[in-house]
């Protein structure tokens, strides 16, 4: 339902999770509908992490579980992610450290890019502040 966004939501983006239900398989296969949508609308610097999600879902015996831990994990390597976990949403379970490695994995990977972003930003905010004051010099 979701296939209508289109590329310039995500254009310019620096990372995405492309998130999956652990126990809806079709999930699992649209991965490669998605990842095709982002490698279409950015470069190759952007950073990619698998998400399974629903993990609250799964008892001992993994009876609910359509896609198995190890299959998403090939298939991670497979497509060159750079990172990959399970969570629940839900419940809150693992949703902090896979936000904190995705977070950490892309500023080492931006880490220039933002650093040269910051420092445009300063040269824009220094422009306008001479114009602004050269403003004033003008007036009374």
């Amino acid at each position: 339902r979701y296939r209508a966004i289109t590329t310039s939501h995500i254009r310019n983006a620096d990372g995405a999770y492309l998130v999956y239900d652990i126990t809806n398989q079709n999930t699992f296969e649209n991965i490669d509908f998605w990842l095709e949508t982002i490698k279409k609308a950015t470069d190759d610097n952007i950073v990619i992490y698998l998400v399974g999600n629903k993990a609250d879902l799964i008892d001992s015996s993994n009876r609910n579980r359509r896609v198995t831990k190890e299959q998403a994990i090939q298939y991670s390597k497979f497509r060159h992610f750079q990172g990959f976990g399970e969570c629940s949403a839900l419940k809150n379970i693992n949703i902090k450290e896979t936000f904190t490695s995705f977070y950490k994995t892309l500023y080492k990977k931006n880490k220039n890019k933002l650093i040269e972003k910051t420092q445009q930003k300063i040269n824009q905010l220094k422009i306008l502040q001479n114009k602004h004051s050269n403003k004033n010099k003008d007036c009374c």
